[in-house]
């Protein structure tokens, strides 16, 4: 059965992982960063290489190609979800019926230091990371990476943030797959 995922805002991109499997929520930070990036220096979230989405805000699909999704052992077309809208999203199902999600967190131009701000205290994870040099953050309300679920979001603008996300994905590292779909996902938006 595919997952409709709709992302309405950061709050809520933060917390779908958490909906379908039980798992341990704790009111505060308990990641430690997995890379160099100082969550307390503020220049840190500064985005260097600002990237112009253009297309992709409208087809949030088009992050990945056809190859790229099969490549990674998704369906080739992903389902799109409020295409040409704010926070439009689209998400791939696995072979292994996991759920795979991007998504734009662009309603309120929202920025990484603004995922750092609302989250880092209230998250049963925290993990401070970088992806092909743009700063990111794994993070979730609930820790059920050992069910397969994991979100990241990634900075590309200082006012523009993006999300993956994974469901189910409990036959791979969720959480190294979507480091993976971020990277691919910066790569072709670079492009155009």
């Amino acid at each position: 059965m595919r997952r409709h995922v709709i992302v309405a805002g950061m709050g809520m991109a933060a917390l779908l992982a958490a909906c379908s499997v039980p798992g341990t929520p704790i009111a505060g930070s308990s990641g430690a960063p997995s890379s160099t990036t100082s969550d307390t220096d503020g220049a840190s979230l500064k985005v260097k290489d600002p990237i112009e989405p253009g297309r992709f805000l409208a087809e949030p699909c088009a992050v990945l190609t056809r190859s790229q999704s099969t490549g990674l052992g998704w369906e080739g077309e992903g389902t799109p979800h409020k295409a040409g809208q704010k926070n439009a999203s689209c998400d791939w199902d696995a072979k292994n019926l996991a759920n795979y999600s991007f998504g734009w967190l662009d309603e309120y131009n929202q920025s990484i230091a603004d995922t750092y701000r609302v989250f880092k205290d209230n998250s049963a994870y925290f993990e401070p990371t970088t992806i092909n040099g743009y700063p990111a953050v794994f993070h979730d309300g609930t820790d059920n990476r050992k069910y397969g679920h994991c979100n990241l979001v990634v900075g590309i603008r200082d006012n523009l943030t993006f999300h993956v996300n994974s469901f189910g994905a409990t036959e791979t590292d969720a959480c190294k797959t979507l480091r993976e779909m971020a990277t691919l996902a910066i790569t072709n938006i670079k492009a155009g």
